[in-house]
């Protein structure tokens, strides 16, 4: 960096790279439905040239050099700015997951195979006839930061989710129930499998109240699900396609007062 900052005279100069990679397996109506893996990277540079700020990003393999030129010459439509990139005044930081991951993406897209069948056949040898669907994902994520500053960062983590339904359909009625679960290790889905069997038996009970108001209880994950509309209500995409149900909301009350977001 410091070659690139001196080459084309630059005050500072920053680049960031994120690495992702994600293995998903996912059954629907008992079969395997997708077992892929997706693998994506990019990098952004930011550098002040003459007190202006430029900026370009790019995915895929890339010159970083050609990144450079580009965020130079964008840099001359930037206003004069004071603004300067942090030096190394700690020791390199790194924050990563207790769980080492299988590096071999056959390994572990075979393992969510077998124990998506696994769970598939718990679930009919306790509840015959019904539609189960699964989804094992995992996904690993490498960020790193550096300037001519010599700051230098690194950020590793990975995360596992695990999801599950079953479901029944008669003439008359129909019964789906669902859980979930995030973990930085693969979570103990047979635990999962038996709370979801243990709602599905208790959804076949069906019970008569009288008509009027009755105080609700949401569970812990109830009250996520509740929220869940509010990810897609902020995300960038959305906004910019004016597809959000919050655009042009900005200072208005939204969500009841009853309801607080920290």
């Amino acid at each position: 960096l410091k070659s690139l900052k001196e080459k084309y005279n630059l005050k500072d100069l920053e680049v960031f790279s994120q690495d992702t990679l994600d293995y998903r397996v996912t059954f629907s109506a008992n079969n395997l439905k997708q077992a892929d893996l997706t693998q994506r990277n990019g990098y952004a540079v930011r550098l002040i040239d003459n007190k202006k700020l430029g900026f370009a990003s790019a995915f895929g393999d890339t010159n970083l050099e050609e990144l450079v030129k580009k965020a130079k010459n964008l840099s001359k439509y930037s206003p004069d700015l004071e603004i300067k990139f942090p030096s190394n005044t700690k020791k390199d930081a790194k924050t990563s997951s207790n769980q080492q991951s299988d590096t071999n993406p056959e390994n572990n897209l075979e393992d969510f195979k077998s124990k998506g069948l696994e769970v598939i056949d718990s679930i009919l040898k306790e509840a015959p006839g019904v539609l189960v669907d699964i989804s094992f994902d995992f996904n690993q994520l490498k960020e790193e930061i550096k300037n001519s500053n010599d700051l230098s960062c690194f950020l590793e983590s990975n995360t596992y989710s695990f999801s599950a339904s079953i479901k029944e359909t008669n003439e008359n009625d129909f019964i789906e129930v669902f859980t979930a679960a995030v973990d930085i290790k693969l979570p103990e889905y047979k635990s999962y499998i038996s709370e979801l069997l243990n709602l599905y038996n208790l959804s076949k009970k069906q019970a008569k109240i009288k008509n009027g108001k009755y105080p609700v209880l949401f569970t812990s994950k109830a009250a996520k699900e509740l929220f869940g509309f509010v990810e897609d209500a902020i995300n960038g995409k959305m906004i910019v396609e004016k597809s959000s149900p919050w655009v042009e909301k900005l200072n208005k009350q939204i969500l009841s007062k009853n309801l607080t977001i920290k």
